[in-house]
This record gives C-alpha cells, structure tokens and sequence, in this order.
C-alpha cells in the first residue's frame, strides 16, 4: 500500500479505522527476540526458554498465537495483552533461575508450558525438550496468529527439519484447534548460520534487529545487548520536515533515513504509524494505526500528518531491523495560550464532589467549563466560567453528585472557538491497578492507578536477590 492512499485514511477515515482497530487488536510488531534450545546439565531440560518482544508502536493482543517447532505446539492463552517494548518468556518452569535463563537476575515466567493446558501434547521434561540439542541440531522457531498468519520464524539452518502434522491445544475451549504441517506452509525463516552452543541463547544482536548472536549472556525478559561492541546492521535518523499541520494541503511531515552497507537490500521498508486519536498520551487499541511500505532507499518519507503525537515503528521488509520514533506535530490554528498547570479532586462526600485547578495565565481564553460523564465519553457541562484577562488563576468547585457518573474533565475554550481538554478524573471509589508493565522489570515499569482523588500511595518493589524496597 502506497504512503498517499495511508495519508487518505489517516485524515479522512480516522474514525473508521479506530472502529477497526478493535477488532484486529494488533498494533506492534512481534518477534522471536531470544531462546534457549540446549540447556546446561546444572539447569535441566526444562529451561529452554523463548523470549518475544513487542516492539510497538501499540499493543498487540497475542491471545491464541501458536509456538510450534512442527513438533510441539504452545498457544498463548486468550487476551494476552503485549504492550509496547514489553517482553513475553515462554517456558517449562515458573521461574528460570540466575544464569539459567538471564546472567543477572532470576526470570518470572510468563507461561509454563508444563502446566499451562495449552500444548499438542506434554512437552518431555528429559533431553531434547522441547527443542533439538546438539551443535549439529537444527532447533526453529515459528510464530503464527490466530489465523495461522506466521508472525515470525527462525531456524539455524535450511532445510528446516522434517516434520509430520499436528493439531494445537484449543486451551480449554477458548481458541480455534489448528491443524498443519510445517512442511506444506510457505515460511521465509530468518536463518541463523551457526551451531548450537550448550548454554548459549540464540539472540538478535539488539532487540528486534535482524542480526543474530548465539550468547552465552542470555537476557530472557530483558533487553539483548549484552556483548560488547554490539551495533545493528541498519542505523536510522529522523528528521521533521514540516511540524505542523495547517489544516490545508500542508500537513505534516517526516523523514526516516536508513544508513548501512547495501541499505537498497532491505527496502522495501515497512512501517506502522501511531497516531494518539484521544489524545490521552497512552497508545492502546483506541487509537488510530496505519500501515504502509516505502520501496525507495534511503528515505521513508511519511507526509499528510494530522496535529498530535505519534509513534512510528519502521523495520525492514524481513521482519527485522526495528526502530521506533517519538514525535508531534503541532496543530493547526494558534495554540491556546493557557497551561494548564493542576487539576484534580481535592476531596468527596455523600453528597458532592471537589475539584481544584490551576491555570498560568488566562488572556486569550473564553471560557473553562467542569465537564462530568457516566461512561467517559459523552460529557455533559457542570460549571463553567467566562475568563477574561483579570480572571483568578486558582480554582475551586464543588458539583452535586450524580448516581452512575463518575467521570470528570475540563474543558477550556479559547478566544479563537477552539476547546482543549483536561485529562479525566475518575471518581470511583477505591484505589485500583490498571496497569502495571513490563513486570517483572529490570531498569523501569510504569505503573497506572485510579484514586478517588489526589494523595500519596505506597507502593513496594520485589526482587529475588536483594530485600524489597517501600
């Protein structure tokens, strides 16, 4: 699909493709980042590992995906959520011990295939295991969607090894039986090249790249990397040609440029553009993705952008060779010349609920409005307020509780009829965890609550070789 009929669809069929994007759930680029197919004796057949990697731009659902060696097969329980830059470990034990599955930390399975209910057949627990020992053995990889899609596919050397046909596990009932045969299905495998090493991983050089290592500093659950002097085969710069959108034929726009030796071998260029359509700052399946390929070196031009944030993940035609940007542009129109710089719930009782703002400056601005909703999308108006030059920059406001609302925002209105939004306060009673990821984690996580409003919250972080921290 060409860049132009993408830009049609980005500025003109938003909504459309936000509908559709609920439904295909799969917005981030998937791969076989690392695995494990020949354990040490002191570790035990069973900790042969697989390591994917969403590598983004947005979350994929990998419910009911299907890891097969032709052999053996493990589907992924349903709604198996990968966000962004997450890491998904696949293997016969609950947790993979320091030096057995990464050389720093003990490693928190995400899925036991001796336990899960979702294999062929029981996986042997004595050599070979799931996967081919042996210098010579040809241990590969393949990853399929629901659909039986391949989403990625690895092996050591061509041709793969011979295989006979198998039905998957339907995981209790929750997803469609597959039946194939790794011989009849048409799979470009990404070939390693090298011998098996007795506790050494197979591992992509960086994450995501198409460069393979076999390791011995294995990283399951964790970025790859850990050799010296490890750099990818492609480098790529970003440049903003046009950050703003005018709301003409002049949107924005971007340049990717791809460095390396040969660059013209890995075009056509593939990509997924991001675009935050709530304008929330979070990249999840309400958002608008779009795909396109670019098949002219070195530079992947994406023109026609809307104003908003966006992440691009462009990689080469093979599946590999990934990279994601961060940007904006700015949107068309002057911009409100406001910050907002607080807002929140001071404080609830039976009968009313109390918000606080704060603005920097309120020249320019017509209007700011408390907006409240049942569902947190279609709000109605609480309070609102005239601004003018001399208007308070400190606000506070009580609003009669309503049964079954429980969603609150502003809305501020500048002197050119353009609103800007808040983000939404949920009111809900309790403290609850929406989010916690990646987890475990081994440099940062981000973690996501609601709270009936504004106040510290205690939290503890646990490790396996060090005392838990408050």
């Amino acid at each position: 699909m060409s860049f132009r009929t993408l830009k049609q669809l980005l500025l003109g069929g938003i909504f459309l493709l936000a509908a559709a994007s609920v439904q295909a759930q799969s917005y981030g680029r998937v791969v076989i980042n690392e695995y494990m197919p020949w354990t040490s004796n002191s570790c035990g057949v069973p900790t042969e590992f697989v390591e994917l990697l969403n590598f983004g731009p947005g979350p994929t659902n990998i419910g009911c995906y299907i890891l097969t060696n032709g052999k053996y097969s493990v589907t992924i329980p349903p709604n198996t959520i990968l966000q962004p830059g997450q890491y998904y470990v696949i293997s016969g034990v609950n947790v993979l011990a320091q030096n057995c599955g990464n050389i720093d930390r003990a490693v928190t399975v995400d899925l036991n295939w001796n336990t899960c209910g979702c294999t062929n057949v029981a996986i042997p627990t004595t050599a070979p295991g799931f996967m081919a020992d042996g210098g010579s053995g040809n241990p590969n990889m393949v990853l399929f969607d629901p659909n039986m899609v391949v989403v990625d596919a690895v092996t050591r050397a061509t041709p793969a090894p011979a295989v006979s046909a198998i039905s998957t596990s339907s995981v209790s009932s929750q997803c469609v039986r597959k039946t194939f045969d790794l011989d009849n299905v048409s799979i470009n495998y990404e070939v390693l090249g090298m011998s098996t090493g007795n506790a050494n991983s197979f591992a992509r050089k960086l994450d995501g790249d198409c460069e393979w290592i076999k390791q011995p500093q294995i990283s399951a659950g964790a970025n790859n990397n850990k050799t010296s002097g490890g750099t990818s085969s492609i480098t790529y710069s970003k440049n903003i040609v046009n950050a703003m959108d005018y709301c003409t034929g002049q949107r924005g726009a971007i340049t990717i440029t791809a460095s390396g030796s040969n660059i013209a071998s890995y075009f056509p260029m593939e990509y997924t553009i991001a675009y935050d359509a709530d304008g929330n700052g979070v990249f999840d399946f309400s958002d608008t993705y779009t795909y396109g390929s670019d098949n002219t070196s070195p530079d992947i031009e994406l023109t026609g952008l809307a104003g908003g944030s966006y992440r691009v993940t462009v990689g080469s035609y093979k599946g590999c060779n990934l990279k994601t940007f961060i940007f904006s542009i700015l949107p068309c129109g002057p911009l409100l010349p406001i910050k907002l710089l607080h807002f929140g719930l001071a404080g609830s009782s039976p009968d009313a609920h109390t918000f606080t703002w704060r603005i920097a400056d309120a020249e320019g601005l017509e209007t700011v409005a408390l907006e409240s909703s049942a569902d947190g999308s279609s709000f109605r108006t609480e309070f609102q307020e005239v601004l003018g030059r001399n208007s308070p920059r400190n606000y506070r406001q009580s609003v009669t509780r309503r049964s079954g609302t429980s969603f609150y925002r502003l809305r501020i209105t500048g002197a050119n009829g353009r609103p800007e939004y808040s983000r939404v306060i949920n009111t809900g009673a309790g403290l609850t965890l929406h989010g916690l990821r990646p987890n475990p984690a081994s440099d940062r996580t981000v973690l996501e609550l609601q709270a009936p409003g504004d106040r510290p919250v205690r939290y503890r972080v646990h490790s396996i070789a060090l005392p838990c921290s408050t």
